[in-house]
């Protein structure tokens, strides 16, 4: 450990970097990863707070999503194919790879009424209306993903896709 001023350390056994980095030959901008970390896991949060075990029902129930509290029981036979290539390799591979596919869903991070009202500096007081039109296009665009799992191949394909990629970004967090 090398110790800074103000009570700081510096672990000499991990590798820091400027956030400008180079994967798998795609040259990213800096400062890429913090909001890839805020769009997975915006993405995630949604599986985890209202999906079901699509392996075993095909409608949600009153008490069939509990992913908020743990994994699916039982527990995947096999990872879903791609973000086991990807994930297995490396956490910034991964990362980049769970972005580009999170991207091209229909509900995304920047588009929730949250992260809008956010940007916009709007307060419920004085934007109620602009508020009421951004949730509703959010509501919409929520709906959508759930009926058209774009870009997976069905519900059940992004079902596998979303439990394998949370298995992966669990492992990296520990």
């Amino acid at each position: 450990l090398t110790f800074l001023p103000g009570g700081e350390f510096v672990d000499d056994n991990i590798f820091y970097s400027d956030g400008i980095e180079n994967i798998a030959g795609v040259g990213v901008e800096e400062n890429w990863a913090d909001e890839a970390v805020l769009d997975v896991a915006f993405y995630l949060r949604l599986h985890k707070f209202n999906d079901f075990d699509r392996r075993f029902y095909t409608e949600k129930y009153e008490n069939n999503s509990y992913f908020h509290a743990q994994f699916p029981v039982p527990p995947l036979i096999t990872f879903h194919w791609e973000v086991y290539e990807k994930c297995s390799q490396d956490f910034l591979i991964c990362l980049k790879y769970l972005q580009d596919v999170v991207v091209e869903t229909h509900l995304q991070r920047i588009s929730s009424t949250d992260y809008i009202m956010r940007q916009m500096n709007w307060t419920v007081e004085k934007h109620g209306g602009d508020i009421r039109m951004v949730n509703d296009e959010c509501l919409r665009l929520k709906t959508l993903d759930w009926t058209k799992p774009e870009p997976f191949r069905g519900p059940l394909d992004r079902f596998r896709w979303r439990v394998t990629a949370s298995y992966f970004m669990c492992w990296y967090t520990m």
